[in-house]
């Protein structure tokens, strides 16, 4: 069974990410499903994006760089309000609250993006922990 979301350490080709994302627009209205099967990795100091056309993963598109001169990338899942270097999945079909990707460049400059995975997402009111103005 295809699981939604994996991380892992990930290697030259093995993905450090791999998931299955919504809202897949079908222009040209192509025997396909609005989901799609999306990997990231990094290779030969390049992070890329590798996407596939149908969920099975066979055939995929050629990878895409989406950043050079990358030394490392570290990751780090949010579930139940704790921060994890490890994602341990509930069941297969849990997924993270959020993701964290540290980019390391080669030129020793350090990037942190925070993103936000799945559904439902329901900000704390004004005034709740975790909502500073």
């Amino acid at each position: 069974p295809l699981v939604p979301f994996e991380g892992a350490a990930g290697s030259e080709s093995d993905p450090m990410i791999a998931l299955v994302r919504g809202g897949w627009t079908n222009l040209d209205e192509a025997p396909r499903p609005d989901a799609q099967k999306v990997e990231y990795r990094v290779r030969n100091a390049t992070l890329e994006r590798i996407a596939y056309p149908l969920l099975d993963g066979a055939a995929p598109f050629p990878a895409a760089p989406m950043l050079r001169g990358v030394a490392g990338v570290t990751l780090r899942y949010r579930l139940a309000g704790a921060w994890s270097d490890r994602w341990q999945p509930q069941g297969a079909t849990a997924l993270p609250e959020a993701l964290e990707m540290q980019i390391t460049r080669t030129d020793g400059r350090r990037y942190r993006f925070v993103m936000l995975v799945g559904t439902g997402y329901t900000p704390p009111a004004i005034g709740e922990p975790g909502n500073a103005p």
